[in-house]
């Protein structure tokens, strides 16, 4: 499985990788169109990611708990609709307010009065007729079964039952004014308090506590009489309980009508703004209200747009886009002029534009879905992987573009694209030299100062709570902490996919038991010594014009790998042996000296080096001749015409100050060892002669050193090589040596 994925990812590689035309500045059509198309789809994405309604705010909107530097007004007239959280509360307290409709029954109440009515006129005519008390409350009782006869005896034993009637029938009134339900529970629909007695002379609105049950009916009933004896009360209020029906009926229809007409009624707008009226005041802290009307306005553009016509729906989205496009194009335009041999490659430049898109997609994430704090949005993530995987100079520039773009996406406000460019540039300078993995807390201690200075700076101009700076200071540090981390985990990613070359991955390459190491210092330790004195002076010339000398010095440990195969023809591993050149011709020594490049290259892709390694060993002796067969051909004259493109190594020249450089070393470093007194002058006037033909022969032309390098370069080179030949002193032998 790992094999296959190595498979692939050379695939992968070949597919992306820049040609040497292209890198020489001929760059094909197609290629441009490439990169163009590329431009285009991150503009679409990244100007996609972010809401469309955003585009119709006002820009640079105050964020929660920012003051307002300015007044914001309404351009035009906007509802600010409620949420549908306040609108359930809203429809739910509607519902519970609606009344119950109970229609009244006027026919069966004026029967009920008639019964009264009857049952004390048939008392006071048995009395009036029979003598006899017993009698009377027998033959009462037939007519009114649904009393006791102890009720009925108490009555017919009652003086002026007219009063009593009148009394009866007044009580009866009061009682049925609103009319009775048969449980008063069945008018608790829901858990409205409100009922609605419909009666033929109109609609009367009642409390629910208001309606009388039939439960109900004796306590009221005792409680409308009002004469002294509390008996007499209760006597009468049985009387008209024993006649007591329910004269109310749910109308569930209208009730239904009801809440449905409450429900149409709740204004679906919280409040309403006119053009002109102020939003939010100058000083004015934003709260969530101004946040909420600020959407609604955006809303309402938006609605606005899209029934107008399609172009002024689209002013804005366009607008973003353009935005968009110039911050990113601005940014390829600083790697086409200025980094052209590091990012502009198609596979680098795939790798810069998934490093933006990724970030924006981080940015988003944390930002605006989960829209928490400035502080906890990890802005320099992106920033310390560009650090790292190119360089500071290409950190610094993306993290100013990731700002700007950060700002455009949020209408301009001020106080991210701040925290944006601060954090980023801090990660960048922090992680400038990266050699190991431990390195990464230098980024976490750095940021973390700076996240607790910048919410100190920005969050006391705002008049921020104490308590509330505190916690923007701990959601800082844990930012500090964990954007690092995820830095550390995504690098090994991007590093792999695009072959991309870190400091880290370099001083991996650069453990002497890495298999190539061992392989060449096994089976061609003459080449590995020479490798070894050559990443020395590497070094230490690139150190000294400010190049990368760790790059210097890993590639020359493997400049020469492409000779394990062939060791023995060349003469740093001939000790011993008789040279075997002697039996070639001076072209086949030529073939065989110059194809330990191509060798090499095999090998380095056999063991997924990467290609800023690789970029060694194809580059080291550049297109240079190889003077030695070249000449010896033109002695034997056996060859006829000579053409010397026959006599060059494959090449291409070096296009790098730290490929350079070892092309300087590697000839220095041999050329030294000729010498039979290696002087200080000697020593720096080979180095001189070797400079010079390297740069009259055009082989310097494309490494961007300077005459000022090529000077601080033969220094470094003499000092180191003065050391390696410095003079010993001469011991005086024993009697028995001499």
């Amino acid at each position: 499985m790992f094999r296959l994925l190595q498979r692939l990812k050379r695939r992968v590689r070949a597919r992306l990788k820049l040609t040497r035309a292209e890198s020489d500045g001929m760059v094909q059509p197609p290629r441009w169109l490439f990169k163009i198309s590329l431009l285009v789809l991150l503009t679409a994405l990244i100007t996609a990611l972010y809401p469309i309604r955003l585009t119709f705010l006002p820009i640079s909107v105050p964020q929660m708990g920012d003051i307002a530097a300015n007044d914001i007004i309404a351009p035009i007239d906007f509802p600010v609709e409620k949420s549908p959280e306040e609108l359930k509360d809203d429809i739910q307290k509607a519902v519970s307010e609606a009344p119950v409709v109970l229609d009244f029954n006027g026919f069966l109440y004026d029967s009920i009065k008639a019964q009264v009515d009857s049952f004390f006129n048939a008392a006071k005519n048995l009395k009036q007729t029979s003598s006899n008390h017993r009698t009377q409350v027998r033959r009462l009782r037939l007519y009114f079964p649904q009393f006791d006869e102890s009720v009925i005896g108490r009555i017919l034993i009652l003086d002026s039952l007219d009063k009593y009637a009148e009394a009866a029938l007044s009580a009866l009134d009061d009682v049925y004014f609103a009319g009775v339900i048969s449980d008063v529970d069945s008018a608790r629909e829901g858990e409205g308090s409100n009922v609605a007695i419909v009666k033929s002379t109109g609609r009367l609105p009642l409390k629910r506590d208001q309606v009388v049950s039939l439960g109900q009916v004796s306590s009221h009933a005792a409680r409308a009489f009002g004469f002294e004896e509390p008996e007499i009360n209760r006597l009468l209020a049985a009387v008209l309980t024993g006649f007591a029906r329910p004269t109310l009926t749910v109308n569930y229809p209208q009730t239904e009508r009801e809440r449905t007409l409450a429900i149409a009624s709740i204004p679906r707008e919280e409040i309403s703004f006119h053009a002109g009226e102020v939003i939010i005041r100058r000083n004015q802290k934003v709260e969530p209200m101004h946040l909420k009307w600020l959407n609604a306005l955006a809303e309402q553009r938006a609605r606005l747009s899209e029934k107008s016509q399609f172009w002024q729906y689209a002013q804005p989205v366009v607008g973003r886009s353009l935005l968009t496009g110039f911050i990113l194009a601005l940014f390829a335009t600083y790697l086409y002029f200025f980094k052209r041999r590091e990012s502009w490659a198609n596979v680098r430049f795939v790798a810069v534009l998934l490093l933006i898109l990724f970030q924006a997609l981080m940015n988003y994430a944390v930002g605006f879905r989960l829209d928490i704090s400035d502080y906890l949005i990890p802005y320099a993530i992106g920033s310390m992987m560009f650090a790292i995987l190119f360089d500071l100079e290409i950190g610094l520039m993306a993290t100013f573009s990731l700002a700007m773009l950060q700002g455009v996406l949020t209408n301009f406000d001020f106080t991210s694209v701040f925290i944006n460019v601060a954090s980023g540039s801090i990660a960048c300078f922090s992680v400038k030299e990266v050699r190991r993995r431990t390195d990464f807390y230098r980024p976490v201690i750095y940021l973390s100062i700076g996240y607790v200075a910048l919410a100190y700076s920005l969050e006391f101009l705002q008049f921020t709570e104490p308590r509330k700076m505190v916690t923007e200071f701990g959601f800082g540090v844990i930012n500090a902490v964990v954007s690092p981390l995820l830095a550390m985990g995504f690098l090994p990613i991007f590093e792999s996919l695009f072959n991309l070359t870190t400091d880290i991955t370099l001083l991996e390459l650069s453990d002497m038991n890495h298999p190539l190491m061992r392989r060449l210092a096994m089976e061609a330790p003459g080449t590995y010594h020479h490798s070894m004195v050559v990443g020395n002076l590497s070094e230490n010339a690139a150190e000294a014009i400010g190049a990368n000398p760790l790059l210097a010095r890993v590639g020359a440990y493997y400049h020469d790998i492409g000779k394990m195969e062939i060791a023995e023809y060349f003469v740093e591993n001939q000790s011993g042996i008789k040279n075997k050149h002697e039996k070639l011709t001076p072209n086949m020594s030529a073939l065989i000296i110059g194809s330990h490049v191509k060798k090499g290259v095999e090998l380095a892709e056999k063991f997924d080096l990467p290609e800023k390694v690789t970029d060694f060993i194809e580059e080291h002796h550049g297109t240079t001749l190889m003077t030695y067969f070249y000449n010896k051909a033109k002695e034997s004259g056996e060859n006829g015409e000579l053409h010397d493109e026959d006599f060059r190594y494959p090449g291409p020249k070096p296009n790098s100050r730290e490929t350079a450089i070892v092309m300087l070393a590697d000839s220095a470093e041999a050329a030294s060892r000729t010498l039979d007194e290696p002087k200080p002058n000697r020593i720096r006037n080979v180095i001189q002669r070797i400079i010079n033909d390297k740069f009259a022969a055009g082989e310097l032309s494309d490494s961007a050193l300077t005459m000022h390098d090529l000077k601080q370069i033969e220094n470094s080179f003499v000092n180191m090589l003065i050391g390696v030949f410095h003079a010993r002193i001469d011991y005086p032998r024993s009697g028995d040596e001499s």
